[in-house]
């Protein structure tokens, strides 16, 4: 069943997101430029597509199960879930652009000095 995809999928989102905050906090408060970033990228984009597939499985599943039972507040709070992980879309993209514009130079090493914990710590309670 499609609504069964929802399920894996919207899992698959929320480690994706948890995954590419995470990794790029810690290339953020890293010390030098490395390869990470064009993964961190990569996982952005896949997690366009893997968005896209949830919508197409949701839009799906109503054929499916008719929202009657429980599939209606189940397709319901999919949706919310999917428009609400769709919207992150921009905040990535503000992270995307943070970390190609990124300088390692002293000043960046004092920034991440005071910043570090504060960013982990948010980190783990959105996520």
């Amino acid at each position: 069943l499609n609504i069964t995809h929802v399920h894996d999928d919207a899992e698959e989102v929320t480690r994706a997101v948890d995954a590419i905050f995470g990794d790029s906090i810690a290339y953020y408060c890293g010390s030098a430029p490395d390869p990470r970033r064009f993964q961190i990228f990569g996982k952005m984009n896949a997690l366009e597509g893997t968005l896209a597939r949830v919508k197409s499985n949701l839009d799906a599943s109503f054929w499916e199960t008719f929202n009657l039972g429980k599939y209606a507040k189940i397709r319901e709070l999919y949706g919310s879930f999917n428009a609400c992980m769709t919207n992150t879309q921009d905040c990535l993209y503000s992270v995307k652009s943070a970390l190609k514009q990124l300088r390692f130079d002293e000043h960046h090493a004092e920034f991440v000095a005071e910043m570090k914990a504060p960013l982990e710590e948010l980190h783990k309670e959105v996520v």
